[in-house]
């Protein structure tokens, strides 16, 4: 499930930015919750309908720490999604992917204290790791200068990628605790029901906001549906898939795994955009990927 919502999280991610320059920034980031609404309910009513042996299986309770984890972890994502789209405007499609990708050290150290579960005593470890990756990022392609990395982190790349990072992880470490406050038994109808109801309430907060003040990129929003719905498809698996990861495993884990996806970016970025991979950006990558390999391991 993880590697699959890694995928499908990719090339959602390519869609976004290709948007960028036609329907703007909070018009791209719109679009991904918006166009996953159709796809999540109809997941939904087949999973109920349809999957369970032609019957509809019963409504699992809601009770109130639901709506404020779902609600908590909707706005988080929504704050996410705007901070990375403009991330991958400043740095190229992988290395803006990978920048995000430090939510996994985050998620571990939000899920510590929000859940008590700690993925490993090699965390520590992992977080240095992925920190050393970050500035690197952070810093001018092509240079690696050693007395230069602190500084790094206060460049906008790096302030913008770990907060990018920073929502992510707290969000789906919520999601993860919303899930679990369904009662059922059913791990993919939990994570059906939230990613249905996260996309809803993602839409109704971003619709009236844009409405206001991002008119043009609402309306831009609407007239590229055609690549909106590619989002779309992609943000509901990438979301449903990653729910039900969420729900049957802790985070931290689930994540980790996930990390397939700056495989894949590299790819999109390389043979979709022509963009080229510097040495450090390279390197940065094998560092941050390591930092989850232990966190894995562990």
């Amino acid at each position: 499930m993880a590697m699959l919502g890694a995928t499908a999280q990719a090339l959602r991610t390519a869609g976004q930015k290709y948007l960028t320059a036609d329907a703007g920034r909070i018009g791209a980031s719109f679009m991904r919750f918006l166009y996953a609404i159709p796809f999540s309910c109809l997941w939904l009513v087949f999973w109920q309908v349809f999957w369970q042996n032609g019957t509809a299986t019963t409504v699992p309770a809601m009770p109130s720490d639901y709506w404020f984890w779902v609600i908590t972890a909707s706005i988080l994502q929504i704050g996410f999604t705007i901070c990375l789209v403009v991330l991958l405007e400043l740095r190229n499609f992988a290395a803006g992917t990978a920048f995000s990708k430090t939510e996994v050290l985050q998620a571990a150290i939000f899920e510590a204290i929000l859940v008590g579960y700690i993925a490993s005593f090699n965390t520590a470890l992992a977080i240095g790791v992925g920190i050393i990756a970050v500035l690197l990022l952070g810093g001018r392609a092509g240079q690696m200068a050693i007395p230069d990395l602190l500084k790094q982190a206060y460049s906008k790349a790096g302030i913008i990628g770990l907060l990018s990072g920073g929502l992510l992880g707290s969000a789906t470490v919520c999601y993860g605790i919303a899930s679990r406050q369904l009662e059922t038994d059913d791990a993919i109808l939990r994570a059906s029901i939230t990613a249905a109801i996260a996309t809803i309430i993602q839409t109704s907060i971003m619709l009236p906001l844009m409405a206001i003040w991002a008119r043009r990129q609402l309306i831009a929003a609407f007239q590229y549906w055609r690549a909106g719905l590619f989002i779309g498809i992609c943000s509901s698996l990438s979301t449903i898939t990653w729910f039900v990861a969420f729900a049957v495993h802790y985070v931290g884990p689930a994540r980790a795994i996930g990390q397939i996806e700056l495989v894949i970016s590299i790819l999109i970025s390389a043979l979709f955009f022509k963009e080229r991979i510097s040495r450090i950006e390279f390197i940065a990558i094998a560092l941050l990927s390591l930092s989850v390999l232990i966190i894995l391991l562990g």
